[in-house]
């Protein structure tokens, strides 16, 4: 049997108290995970709380892992196996990104974890990625590195953290700066 993993678009069809929407996308790629499996991809799905109507908008995807949205509308998707994604306005993978200079190291839970995009993206193009790699001792471990994103490529590649922990998770608020 063939695993499939895509990203679904929900909607919530009861009067519901505001949902954060990266809360939204978190679901999202829990109800990916929970229909990969099943025949029929578009599905009603009740919960106690919600009532929840799952439509496939992106399918063909190894692993998805975390999702960035740019400024201008488009979407950044890192897979677990290392591939970073851009996907257009219509759901169209755009491009695949090379990651060549970023040394990911994807065995068993190790991979491309998490892509985070700058408050200030608009002015820098810094993005934020979290990856399994070679940490500073010649151990795979967790690092963490910044670098522009202009013209659908990656440069100005700077590695902020090192470290062997298992999973980093990246947030950025207003309080917090890189």
């Amino acid at each position: 049997m063939t695993k499939l993993n895509f990203i679904v678009h929900l909607e919530i069809s009861a009067l519901v108290p505001p949902l954060n929407f990266f809360s939204l996308v978190t679901v999202s790629f829990m109800v990916g995970n929970l229909l990969q499996v099943q025949q029929n991809l578009n599905q009603i799905i009740k919960t106690k709380l919600y009532t929840l109507e799952a439509e496939t908008l992106l399918s063909g995807l190894r692993h998805p892992w975390c999702l960035a949205f740019l400024p201008d509308g488009t979407f950044l998707i890192t897979e677990r196996e290392g591939n970073l994604i851009l996907v257009d306005n219509s759901m169209r993978i755009k491009k695949n990104i090379s990651l060549d200079s970023i040394p990911v190291y994807s065995r068993g839970q190790g991979g491309l974890f998490d892509i985070a995009i700058d408050q200030n993206f608009n002015k820098n193009n810094f993005v934020y990625i979290s990856y399994n790699g070679k940490s500073g001792n010649d151990d795979w471990g967790t690092e963490l590195v910044r670098a522009k994103f202009l013209n659908n490529k990656l440069s100005d590649i700077t590695v902020l953290l090192r470290c062997n922990l298992n999973l980093v998770r990246i947030i950025i608020s207003e309080a917090e700066s890189f």
